[in-house]
């Protein structure tokens, strides 16, 4: 009897650290957008994405904890790079500051990262649906 409930107190443990692992990792399966390995800023951008930002904002930046950023709307409210930067580097609101964490090597690429390699593969993946329908 003993070793049912160990059994079942196990499994239980195991589902709800499933559920929040997933829910940590904005409930997407998919993986980050791969990069050109050629171009080292858009690689540092992608490492630096998954390794900071995924937990919130998920691995294609389709939102979860933290706002969706793989729209172009992003564009329109952080017109240029540097509006972006600024909310990387001080954070604001629910956005947690990445400025005494990051360098600012990384805040950069991880900002180009999202403007281009997320919203591109954003808008890929949305047109192919559009097709396949």
């Amino acid at each position: 009897m003993k070793s049912t409930r160990s059994k079942a107190l196990v499994l239980k443990s195991i589902a709800t650290f499933l559920v929040v692992f997933a829910f940590a990792t904005g409930c997407s399966s998919g993986a980050s957008p791969d990069v050109d390995p050629q171009d080292t800023e858009l690689v540092l951008g992608r490492r630096t994405y998954v390794n900071s930002c995924v937990s919130c904002h998920g691995s294609t930046g389709a939102g979860g904890i933290g706002n969706q950023i793989n729209t172009p709307e992003i564009l329109e409210l952080y017109p240029t790079i540097d509006e972006q930067i600024e909310l990387v580097t001080d954070g604001r609101n629910r956005m947690p500051s990445f400025g005494a964490r990051l360098s600012e090597e990384e805040i950069q690429a991880v900002v180009r990262y999202s403007r281009e390699t997320l919203i591109e593969a954003a808008l890929v993946e949305a047109s192919s649906e559009v097709e396949a329908s």
